[in-house]
């Protein structure tokens, strides 16, 4: 199936619009006690931290800049620097000089050659929760809402934000005022077991209603696997019980050399980065970075095994991006216009010398983008009454906030909607959908 511009515009964009800003209106309810108690622990933390770090010759850690010279003259072997000659200290280059300088000589038997790193990416993670809670600015009427932006995104998402613009105060329709409030729902922090922060508990349900959350099972990784026409990657996705990433985990981890670290949700966390880094046509420094998110860390010779793990399995993927690599060569070699199509026909033009990236981002999270949009045209035009309790949409998850006596009745339809049949190249695909459910959003059941 392929659509013109012009049926997209009219037939899906436009009639999308008031939709999706309904949802940003809607808001979810927060605790705003919870948040400031949250926040004043993480200042706590971080004044302990601090004191530390001073103790230790570091007070420059306000200043990306000062600290990299602080940092450089306490004999700290920083390389990495910016376009612009200025010293790297973020966390994936902190984290990686910590297990380089501490817990890789810890492991051997060695001394750490400087343990006051471990303190810094300690602080500057809970900085950067306080900075997500301290972003999250309810209404008058205590519900958070977000600007959801139907224009000027890429892959047909639509992205999500406060009122106004940085350093600038936006104005609400909801409550009408002018100031700083609402935020970028769409990229709330999971839960940090490490650090003991989990922003999600301060959503919590009004009295005698229910948070629920829908999640389609695997989405981008089903879109691909129908894309690419790998049997493999399909039948273990389709197949219930039977969770992909932990057999590369299983793969990868079982003989790497001098390795011998138990199997488990970080490894798991690792190869499903990489599985996504590597679809994404991310090269192997894209994939430390991917990787160092997991606390795990290895070395550039390493990426071939992890390469060998995945190729191997599919090697319809990297055939897929090398194909669409090639495509888009030759129509630049032409002078052809480069554009290319999701699933169901919307096009993107693309530009740039080396747009592979943004080429393969259209085809899969375009095409996950579109399913969602499909969804709440659905909801929104044949279930009006269910659909007004739908109050968030999150990539490949839609948030639920109704009363108890009708909650389940409207998950079952959002369900219902979400699961219907697409087709995909040439395929006809059911995505299931996970529910899970409570007062709060954080520590959700999985429904039975």
């Amino acid at each position: 199936m392929s659509l013109d511009c012009r049926i997209v515009h009219d037939v899906l964009a436009m009639p999308l619009i008031p939709i999706v800003q309904e949802v940003g209106y809607r808001g979810l309810p927060i605790d705003t006690s919870k948040r400031d108690d949250m926040l004043f622990d993480i200042q706590l933390r971080s004044g302990s931290l601090a004191g530390e770090l001073r103790a230790a010759g570091i007070d420059a850690y306000k200043s990306s800049k000062a600290l990299g010279f602080q940092l450089k003259e306490l004999g700290v072997p920083l390389t990495v620097t910016t376009e612009g000659g200025q010293l790297k200290t973020d966390l994936e280059i902190i984290g990686r000089l910590n297990w380089d300088l501490n817990t890789k000589r810890e492991r051997e038997g060695q001394a750490p050659k400087f343990p006051p790193l471990k303190a810094l990416m300690a602080y500057k993670r809970l900085e950067k929760a306080r900075t997500n809670l301290e972003a999250i600015i309810p209404c008058d009427d205590g519900m958070l809402r977000t600007r959801l932006q139907a224009v000027g995104t890429r892959t047909a998402r639509y992205a999500s934000a406060g009122f106004g613009s940085k350093n600038k105060a936006g104005f609400c329709n909801v409550c009408r005022v002018w100031g700083a409030h609402g935020t970028n729902l769409q990229n709330i922090p999971k839960d940090n077991k490490e650090l003991g922060v989990n922003v999600k508990e301060i959503f919590v349900a009004h009295d005698g209603w229910l948070l629920g959350e829908l999640d389609a099972k695997a989405f981008e990784l089903v879109i691909q696997a129908h894309r690419i026409k790998s049997p493999k990657m399909i039948e273990r996705l389709e197949t219930p019980g039977m969770d992909i990433h932990s057999i590369h985990a299983r793969l990868m981890y079982e003989d790497f050399p001098g390795k011998g670290t138990p199997i488990g949700d970080r490894q798991r966390g690792t190869m499903k980065n990489v599985l996504y880094g590597m679809r994404g046509g991310g090269r192997d420094r894209a994939l430390l970075a991917a990787m160092a998110k997991k606390d795990e860390f290895y070395e550039l010779s390493d990426m071939a095994k992890f390469r060998a793990v995945i190729e191997g399995e599919y090697p319809e993927q990297p055939a897929w991006i090398e194909e669409t690599d090639l495509r888009l060569e030759l129509a630049l070699a032409h002078g052809e216009r480069r554009v290319i199509r999701n699933a169901f026909g919307r096009p993107r033009l693309l530009f740039g010398r080396s747009p592979l990236k943004e080429a393969l981002a259209t085809e899969i999270s375009g095409t996950a983008a579109e399913i969602m949009n499909f969804v709440l045209l659905r909801l929104a035009v044949y279930h009006p009454e269910e659909f007004r309790y739908v109050c968030l949409q999150i990539h490949d998850s839609l948030i639920v906030h109704a009363p108890k006596a009708i909650f389940w009745h409207v998950m079952e339809v959002v369900k219902n909607e979400m699961e219907r049949a697409v087709w995909l190249w040439g395929d006809v695909v059911t995505i299931g959908c996970d529910m899970k459910f409570g007062e709060q959003w954080s520590g959700m059941k999985e429904a039975a």
